[in-house]
């Protein structure tokens, strides 16, 4: 299954990590450098710079094959924009902070 994440938070990045320990492609998305940087050491190719808000950021993180969407920034904006492409993708897709 691939799934892309917006966010790379605690619970962003520990979730990027459950997923690929069990096989599955995952790309998680940042849009603060310095914490891009610091989950690229781990996570490597698996991690994109961008604003997820931004729809060629997710085209290029591959949304059109995503199995599954799924949200977990503070950001409102990241999380409205990556939500309504995926859905018009016809993604699956979660919604998963306030």
């Amino acid at each position: 299954m691939y799934v892309i994440i917006v966010g790379a938070g605690k619970v962003g990045w520990n979730l990027a990590r459950e997923l690929l320990e069990k096989g599955h492609e995952v790309t998680l998305i940042k849009n603060n450098r310095e914490r891009y940087l610091t989950v690229e050491q781990e996570l490597e190719h698996n991690v994109q710079y961008g604003d997820a808000s931004e729809l060629w950021v997710l085209d290029r993180a591959g949304i059109q094959r995503a199995d599954l969407v799924i949200a977990v920034t503070g950001e409102p904006s990241a999380r409205s924009s990556s939500m309504i492409s995926s859905r018009s993708w016809g993604r699956s897709s979660r919604w998963t902070r306030p």
